[in-house]
């Protein structure tokens, strides 16, 4: 790598964190409670407007529903990127605390699921806002906050490998699965997992029907076990020989 010429075979890269508007970007370098929807918008909407009544003035909320999105970890991904890079053009030492608190969010993401991530995100983006405001004081992102830790996931089954139980890795990447043998030329043949699960198989889901948010079952394919349900499964096929051409 020290001796290799550097070659570009694409086009430049645009920063996402340049087409935010100027009032967005100011309210993240003053530590402002941003919502991360607006920045995947690029919208100067306000989540609040005023309306002048004369001698008193009434504060409404905005009712576009896309700002109470929930955002997935993918989206809070891409939206987080972009509030972290305006940050680090003013103050670059932060870079490293606010990619641990990335990292944070995508572990809780992986081990809950769902958007409870997301929920943490929000009660921690508006307590360090009000620790600015109120306090002068900047909470470190880099620090799990337990408290909200509790508030949030307290009663939440962490998500873990239904055949080893590890909470590292899903059931499509477990190293104990066992894949089948390939298969043999003019037959189609059907993908099925030697290891048996630990817990049943969720009905529902197979029927892509499932809308407990903790379920208890194993969501995965009752046909070959990987992680999508038996309706639409691709390996849902007989023994098939193709006929050879004379």
């Amino acid at each position: 790598m020290g001796s290799a010429v550097p070659v570009s075979t694409g086009s430049p890269f645009f920063p996402p964190a340049a087409a935010i508007s100027h009032q967005l970007r100011s309210q993240i370098i003053a530590g402002n409670d941003v919502n991360l929807v607006k920045i995947l918008l690029c919208s100067e909407m306000s989540e609040k407007r005023v309306v002048d009544c004369g001698d008193v003035s009434v504060m409404l909320k905005d009712s576009n529903p896309r700002l109470s999105k929930m955002l997935k970890v993918a989206e809070f991904n891409v939206a987080f990127g972009v509030f972290r890079d305006v940050i680090c053009e003013i103050y670059p030492s932060r870079r490293a605390e606010l990619d641990t608190y990335l990292a944070i969010i995508s572990d809780l993401a992986l081990t809950y699921g769902g958007t409870l991530f997301y929920d943490y995100h929000k009660s921690f983006s508006a307590k360090a806002a009000m620790f600015i405001q109120r306090f002068n004081q900047r909470l470190d992102w880099s620090v799990v906050d337990l408290t909200l830790i509790s508030r949030h996931f307290t009663g939440h089954q962490a998500l873990s490998c239904s055949i080893c139980g590890s909470h590292s890795h899903t059931l499509n990447l477990c190293p104990k699965s066992v894949s089948p043998p390939p298969s043999k030329p003019g037959f189609q043949t059907v993908d099925t997992k030697v290891t048996p699960f630990a817990t049943p198989l969720c009905y529902n889901f197979n029927e892509n029907v499932c809308k407990f948010y903790n379920c208890n079952y194993v969501h995965a394919c009752s046909y070959c076990g990987d992680s999508h349900p038996k309706s639409v499964c691709p390996r849902r096929t007989r023994f098939m020989k193709k006929e050879k051409k004379k």
